[in-house]
């Protein structure tokens, strides 16, 4: 987990990131997340929507971390300049993170497989929303 004032300025400016950061209090490395949906819209708005959560340190009554926080991220893509996606499924698309960084004018976004889709894109314009959202595990 990234802390308040170790986000970079660049990932800051990203529009959305703000309520990123309120509702976890910390940039999320986004260990563990799934990816619920993935649109590829050519010259248009592409979107990859995750369900993600903080993982306490708390344990519940079967030994498990408490899992809270639960909400949907979507990151807004536009203006794609690199796109590369692998799948060794599509029943799943788990991910170990997800990275965002800023290389001259452009974002690059790595997700970081555990498990199903995974793959990087570069794009000029990202921006992020957060809804919360109801688990059901």
């Amino acid at each position: 987990m990234t802390q308040l004032n170790e986000v970079p300025e660049s990932i800051r400016a990203i529009k959305g990131t703000d309520k990123i950061l309120e509702w976890f209090g910390y940039w999320p490395r986004l260990h563990d997340s799934n990816i619920l949906d993935v649109t590829l819209v050519v010259n248009g708005v592409s979107t990859i929507r995750l369900h993600a959560f903080h993982m306490s340190s708390e344990l519940d009554e079967r030994g498990y971390f408490v899992l809270n926080k639960h909400c949907q991220i979507t990151f807004k893509i536009s203006d794609v300049t690199q796109l590369n996606f692998t799948a060794d499924t599509l029943n799943i698309g788990l991910l170990f993170g997800v990275s965002l960084d800023r290389e001259g004018d452009e974002y690059v976004l790595d997700l970081d497989p555990s498990a199903g889709l995974y793959g990087s894109l570069r794009a000029r314009t990202i921006s992020v929303e957060l809804e919360p959202y109801q688990a059901t595990l």
